[in-house]
């Protein structure tokens, strides 16, 4: 229903179509999105070591994918991001506009409509790979509206009193595939995520 009344403008669509095509993003890209600074209010942390170090097992259980398309709001988790050893290449989103220390974009006094269109931008992008990761975030999780048949993997839950949709979504549906709870973080949990993403 939404795709039937809803686009983004040509001008929009064509400068995604341009990028994906300069950073070759395709269906054997792994996307990877991770949303920092104040999100910890609404959702459950991961450390950036466990983050990568199920970014590398999704790599691991999806052959398929020979290149990461990494964005996040945090430029040192990005620095850190690319020393992880993945063994394959990995691209950066064009951003302009990020956290500065723990301050977030939408605090650091940047134009509002700029940073809403690098934002659509972004999530348009993640929405052309061929796999997501990500921590919540509304941004990434906007990707899977704009291509439903995207697989994706929900690092982390949102908190119980911030359990909104679209994370609150993918999280429940995730959880019901494997069986478990839907407030659950374990490894098994995760690990069940992946099997019923690669099915």
């Amino acid at each position: 229903m939404f795709l039937s009344h809803y686009r983004p403008a040509a001008h929009i669509a064509e400068e995604v179509a341009a990028i994906s095509q300069a950073l070759e993003l395709g269906e054997s890209t792994l996307a990877v999105h991770y949303r920092g600074t104040d999100k910890k209010l609404e959702a459950e942390t991961i450390s950036w070591e466990r983050f990568c170090t199920l970014v590398a097992s999704v790599l691991g259980s999806h052959p398929h994918l020979t290149s990461i398309f990494i964005s996040s709001d945090e430029p040192e988790f990005i620095d850190y991001f690319l020393d992880w050893p993945f063994g394959v290449r990995v691209k950066v989103a064009p951003a302009k506009y990020l956290a500065s220390g723990n301050v977030p974009v939408h605090f650091a006094g940047y134009p509002g409509l700029e940073i809403a269109r690098e934002a659509l931008l972004t999530c348009l992008l993640l929405s052309n790979c061929g796999f997501l990761v990500k921590t919540p975030s509304y941004l990434s999780a906007w990707s899977k509206i704009f291509n439903p048949a995207l697989p994706v993997v929900l690092a982390s839950p949102p908190r119980r009193d911030a359990f909104w949709f679209p994370d609150s979504e993918l999280w429940t549906e995730a959880a019901v595939h494997a069986g478990a709870a839907a407030d659950s973080i374990g490894e098994e949990f995760v690990a069940a995520q992946l099997t019923t993403n690669a099915e």
